[in-house]
């Protein structure tokens, strides 16, 4: 096994002159974005459905706070339920939907912890603070931290948690530091990426990492997550996806249901259907003395099951 350390760099420049952009809603929509992207990065696409089930059937009755939104638009969660389908979907057992308590434990961890930080972000606004935060790479965000206050606040200090797990240079030695509009400090941090051959594959890893903002107001913590990658994960989302799909196509030739359709009249069974049942029914009149309908039923089509295979 061979382990190859890559130097990384963290910048922070503190900035006099240069006039802080108004809070929006925005800035808040950019964090959630950097957070979302970094703690959803390993996850697995059932991992990500069990998040967006949580989402929209859980966090939404059981948390509160203004960035319910902005989170679940930030992580890349897609549309919302429509009422119709949360009112399906959120009264079925987990297991019914193929959720393992596990999936539902990521995803309430991971979502609650994007949720919590950028509520975070809508309090320090409502506080003059300006904190914004935008990912350039898996292992690298840029950060940029003022005060729009008429007389500004004070910055206690930076920490990285744990000690060493991100480089920092051009870092302000004093603090505290009052920080205004016009003076702002701004950072572009990384940490270090391992990477080791085992066996001729190359697996690259990093541990999480933290940048904590130790405002006068309180703590403003920003992750990045550890996560481990080799070839073999991009194959594995690639099979987990080719299963699924395997598994709908099976469903749709095996999955034929006993039950008939409505009744039609005349016509063919549509795709996939046949069959199954014919009435014909009639009464007295017409020009012939007599007047006839014949009305079909239709059945999906069931298939026998293959045994399985070792």
């Amino acid at each position: 096994m061979r382990t190859l350390g890559i130097s990384t760099l963290i910048v922070i420049g503190l900035t006099s002159g240069a006039v802080a952009q108004g809070v929006t809603g925005q800035t808040c929509v950019d964090l959630a974005t950097t957070v979302g992207q970094g703690l959803t990065y390993s996850l697995s696409q059932k991992q990500l459905d069990a998040m967006r089930h949580y989402a929209n059937c859980r966090a939404s009755s059981s948390q509160a706070g203004g960035g319910l939104d902005i989170t679940y638009g930030g992580f890349g969660l897609g549309g919302k339920y429509s009422e119709a389908r949360a009112k399906a979907e959120c009264t079925q057992d987990d297991q019914q939907l193929g959720f393992s308590s596990l999936d539902i434990q990521v995803a309430k961890r991971v979502f609650d912890q994007g949720l919590a930080t950028v509520n975070l972000c809508l309090e320090k606004a409502s506080k003059s603070w300006s904190i914004s935060a935008k990912a350039i790479s898996n292992d690298s965000i840029s950060v940029s931290v003022a005060n729009l206050s008429p007389s500004g606040a004070d910055i206690l200090g930076i920490d990285i948690l744990p000690e060493n797990s991100l480089k920092c240079l051009g870092a302000p030695t004093t603090f505290p530091l009052r920080l205004t509009a016009q003076t702002t400090i701004s950072m572009t941090c990384y940490r270090d990426v391992k990477t080791q051959t085992i066996e001729n594959v190359i697996v690259s890893s990093t541990a999480d990492a933290t940048l904590n903002l130790r405002l006068a107001d309180g703590p403003f913590p920003i992750s990045l997550k550890g996560y481990s990658a080799s070839p073999f994960d991009d194959i594995k989302k690639e099979l987990t996806a080719l299963r699924a799909k395997l598994s709908a196509v099976e469903n749709s030739i095996y999955g034929g249901s006993d039950a008939l359709g409505p009744r039609s009249e005349g016509g063919t069974c549509p795709p996939g259907e046949a069959v199954a049942r014919v009435t014909v029914a009639g009464k007295s009149g017409g020009s012939s003395g007599y007047v006839g309908w014949v009305y079909q039923e239709c059945r999906p089509l069931k298939f026998p099951r293959p045994p399985a295979t070792n």
